[in-house]
């Protein structure tokens, strides 16, 4: 994965370090850590526990690299990169790319492109990374090993992105809003502080949209909500609903929690749990969504199986919509076998469908067909707006990251201090010794 963008690319020095940090030259050789030391072509980088290092390009501040976290210098020419082998970096480019330049964060086959950026990456494995966007934009795009484009996604400031790559080709990119409880302290220790007014102003989105969302879990239970502070009722509400949540993550079978995500299902303002599942219909096995609805005190199971036939058969298509009259999180069924074409709607309080018969073995059926499938989506579009599009379900590890994401969010919240310091941080294993060269991995340029 790789997060690119254009910016005077000239060289890169390691400009300060906090703990114990290693680096290594393109041989693998020991080189001491020091103020201004250049990182040229291979060189690798790594923290320990507790160990942060900073890196400078030319005189733009670039970016900070988390504890137990592994880069690697890719330099070619005017094209520059940051290979993030694991561990989190925090990255702020404000000064534009000359047009001759490239400059990318990535992992071996994934990039985000970067322009006038800030924002922090996340790599667990060489196959998962997720993008958080503070300001600007960026591409995030996933590729095989040929270098051609799996799937790509464009996120803007308070969103993030969680790119996932398979061998097999059944990659994505799944985006997500940002929330405070996202950020990492050691990006909170580099933006709490800054001048820029765009980071400013989405630090405090991220914090009015944190204090709104006890406010709108209290409205729903509680008259006393307008006079709860730090530590109240308020706060013991949004608690109790993650809690309550993180349970039943935790209490399903993996086959019953392929895909999850928190939404408004009902359209009450308050956030829902969706999820997709793997279960038994009429003695066959299928996959449908089901939401847990938050009443206030407790999850109600709300199984969306209103349409059987959909969840033994929808496998070409699962999405999630957002009604935009209403708010309310709807799931789409899509299926098409020889003459029929079948597009169900379904969520709590709902369900409707959009069915169309054709004759798939007329000379125009290929016309026919596209015909059918612009009216459904015109007809969608006219009432909903996409939220996911969970085109590669089928392989589940593809859909892993929204789960465990989700369960990390949610964890969070329940453990009150976990972003200030007083919670443990995850526990990353490795011993932070560099790793030996790991499999060559080729450039991929930035994309326009």
């Amino acid at each position: 994965a790789a997060c690119g963008g254009r910016n005077r690319a000239a060289s890169m020095h390691l400009a300060k370090t906090e703990g114990t940090v290693t680096v290594a030259d393109g041989g693998g050789k020991a080189v001491s850590p020091m103020e201004r030391l250049g990182l040229y072509d291979g060189y690798q980088v790594a923290t320990r526990t507790e160990s942060h290092a900073w890196i400078d390009l030319d005189q733009a501040k670039l970016a900070k690299m988390d504890d137990d976290s592994q880069i690697e210098i890719r330099k070619d020419g005017r094209d520059l990169a940051v290979l993030v082998r694991s561990g989190g970096l925090f990255f702020n480019v404000t000064e534009p790319l000359e047009e001759d330049e490239t400059m990318n964060i990535r992992t071996s086959n994934m990039t985000a492109g970067i322009r006038g950026t800030c924002g922090w990456v996340e790599v667990t494995d060489q196959s998962h990374m997720r993008v958080s966007l503070l300001e600007g934009t960026v591409t995030c795009t996933v590729f095989d090993l040929m270098g051609r484009e799996l799937d790509s996604r464009t996120i803007s400031a308070g969103e993030t992105a969680d790119l996932v790559w398979h061998k097999d080709g059944e990659s994505s990119v799944q985006t997500d809003r940002l929330r405070l409880s996202d950020l990492p302290p050691y990006v909170l220790e580099e933006v709490e502080n800054t001048e820029d007014p765009a980071i400013l102003d989405m630090l405090e989105a991220l914090r009015q949209q944190e204090e709104s969302r006890p406010a709108e879990s209290e409205a729903s239970g509680s008259a006393e909500s307008e006079n709860a502070g730090p530590g109240g009722q308020a706060d013991d509400a949004g608690k109790n609903r993650s809690l309550a949540f993180l349970e039943l993550l935790n209490s399903l079978p993996p086959e019953e929690v392929m895909y999850a995500r928190l939404e408004d299902l009902n359209g009450d303002g308050l956030e829902d749990l969706l999820i997709l599942g793997e279960y038994e219909f009429s003695e066959t096995t299928g996959c449908c969504f089901t939401g847990y609805i938050w009443n206030g005190s407790s999850a109600d199971r709300i199984p969306f199986d209103k349409t059987e036939f959909m969840n033994m058969f929808g496998y070409s298509g699962y999405d999630v919509y957002r009604e935009k009259a209403t708010g309310a999180i709807y799931v789409r069924y899509y299926f098409h076998q020889d003459s029929l074409v079948y597009c169900a709607f379904e969520n709590a309080d709902d369900h409707f469908t959009l069915e169309y018969s054709y004759d798939f073995e007329a000379p125009d059926s290929t016309e026919e067909y596209e015909r059918i499938r612009a009216d459904i989506q015109a007809r969608t579009d006219e009432r909903f707006e996409l939220v996911e599009a969970l085109q590669f379900y089928e392989n589940r590890d593809s859909l892993r990251a929204s789960v465990e994401n989700l369960k990390k969010r949610l964890t969070e919240e329940t453990n009150a201090g976990a972003r200030n310091g007083t919670a443990a941080e995850p526990d990353r294993s490795g011993d932070g010794d560099l790793l030996p060269e790991i499999c060559s991995a080729f450039m991929i340029p930035a994309r326009p």
